[in-house]
């Protein structure tokens, strides 16, 4: 899935940072309780070191409490609990063709370290080296291994643990096999780890609006393996967490953690005001001028609107807008009455580092990445609200936004990103803020005053952007929308 969280990216780092190591590797794991991750034996070999990377923006040690080489599993412990984790289902209810979906880090050195899902069906029951597997369709290449196969009610009823060697039954067969997966019965593993009195009973996670995908997600671990490379010497590249705080002068290698689960609402440049929203949108807080500097009023009716991801047009189809139509509001403003706020020059990670005249917002143009699920984007801070401008425990702190009572949104987007997502008022997104060095090229940077004329380079980037979102479009109908 693109499931960017900022832990992830530092796990890529440390995936480069590896690379002089005897042997190194990724695989996949999840949560059986707290503090416990089940995994593939051949996802550790013998003295290995082990980082786990957690969607929570934790970067752990892991511990190797057990190993079974035959059946193939392994327990990893973690000192910190996890929130999330999940339980047993039983395989042997399991009917052909029930719809199963498996999570882990495929392919992490090559296609980054992001989460991904596929969805497949269960095809057949084998026995392959004396082992009871199950066999699927859900995609899986070299670093599934160790991942949940999830039912749909959530539980967790197989390991992901191999797949059919392609090219060694073309030779034998002359017949390229497609999907053809297998995966560890839960009720084989149940039993090995009761032999050793092993027994997990913890009831699923429960958390109020999430769903079994939530709890798949939140549950699985990127596994970090490293033979010869001590662990210390590792948790040494891991960037400091102070530096979100006085950032790294170089703009690309700044990481800030993500907003998970936030719920939206829909605003547009020439918003009249309503019951709901008294506040019209004709101005911003920081643009008086905002609908005549945009260039228009910008309609939010679809059928007025152009959105094509073929030709990465997202605009109101009247006119071409002056401005980024890639925008958000955040409940907060740094600036009253012409003075920063107090708490501004300590809350706010670039204040130290931008130079603007005294009293001229220092959020505004900010740049944020959203991503919905299936697929992200990039967009500017222009505006305060919805609901408020001093939550900043919530924009840039640890907290939930104020109004996180399920009736109000805690960022409001535009129709263009709305169209590009293809998400509805209501939904949940996550995001987080970028630098502008981490911006690639697409619809947020074809209009405003940052925007350059098409050139060679524009052009093949976006080829390179067409690319990505075909890969995304395959990506999206393995893995569906997180959000409700």
């Amino acid at each position: 899935m693109n499931f960017r969280l900022s832990v992830f990216s530092i796990a890529g780092y440390l995936l480069t940072c590896l690379a002089g190591a005897e042997a190194i590797g990724n695989g996949t794991g999840f949560y059986i309780d707290k503090k416990t991750i089940l995994t593939c034996a051949h996802c550790v070999p013998e003295n290995s070191n082990i980082i786990v990377a957690r969607n929570d923006s934790k970067l752990l040690v892991g511990k190797l409490l057990f190993v079974d080489r035959k059946l193939d599993i392994a327990l990893i412990s973690t000192e910190e609990q996890n929130e999330f984790w999940l339980s047993f289902g039983n395989s042997e209810s399991l009917k052909l063709l029930d719809d199963l979906s498996v999570y882990g880090f495929p392919l992490a050195a090559t296609l980054g370290t992001d989460l991904s899902a596929s969805q497949g069906k269960l095809n057949s029951r084998r026995k392959i080296d004396g082992n009871d597997w199950l066999q699927l369709d859900a995609t899986m290449n070299p670093g599934n291994s160790g991942g949940p196969v999830i039912n749909q009610k959530g539980d967790a009823v197989g390991i992901a643990v191999a797949r059919l060697n392609q090219f060694k039954s073309l030779k034998e067969t002359g017949a390229l096999p497609e999907r053809i997966n297998f995966a560890i019965p839960s009720n084989a593993v149940e039993a090995r780890l009761a032999t050793e009195n092993l027994i997990f009973q913890s009831p699923k996670a429960q958390v109020q609006g999430f769903d079994p995908r939530d709890a798949a997600i939140n549950s699985t671990v990127l596994l970090l393996i490293s033979k010869n490379s001590a662990v210390d010497d590792l948790a040494s590249k891991v960037p400091d967490k102070s530096s979100l705080r006085n950032p790294d002068p170089s703009p690309s290698r700044i990481l800030y953690p993500w907003k998970t689960h936030v719920k939206t609402t829909i605003f547009w440049i020439g918003e009249k005001p309503t019951d709901r929203n008294p506040t019209p949108n004709s101005k911003s807080s920081w643009d008086q001028e905002w609908t005549i500097n945009y260039g228009g009023y910008d309609d939010p009716e679809p059928s007025n609107r152009l959105a094509s991801h073929e030709t990465g047009e997202f605009r109101p189809k009247t006119f071409v807008p002056k401005l980024n139509p890639f925008y958000v509001a955040l409940p907060y403003n740094d600036v009253s009455s012409g003075r920063y706020k107090p708490e501004a020059p300590k809350v706010i990670p670039w204040f130290a580092q931008s130079n603007t005249e005294a009293g001229k917002s220092v959020c505004k143009d900010r740049w944020l990445q959203i991503y919905n699920g299936s697929r992200s984007c990039y967009a500017q801070w222009e505006d305060c609200g919805p609901q408020g401008t001093d939550d900043w425990e919530f924009v840039f702190g640890n907290k939930p936004p104020k109004t996180a009572n399920g009736e109000f949104a805690g960022i409001a987007i535009s129709p263009s990103i709305r169209d590009y997502l293809g998400v509805r008022s209501g939904q949940k997104v996550h995001w987080r803020f970028v630098e502008g060095g981490q911006i690639p090229y697409g619809p947020w940077t074809k209009y405003g005053p940052e925007s350059k004329n098409p050139d060679l380079l524009a052009q093949q980037k976006y080829l390179d952007y067409l690319k990505r979102l075909r890969d995304e479009q395959f990506q999206k109908e393995s893995l569906g929308e997180i959000q409700k």
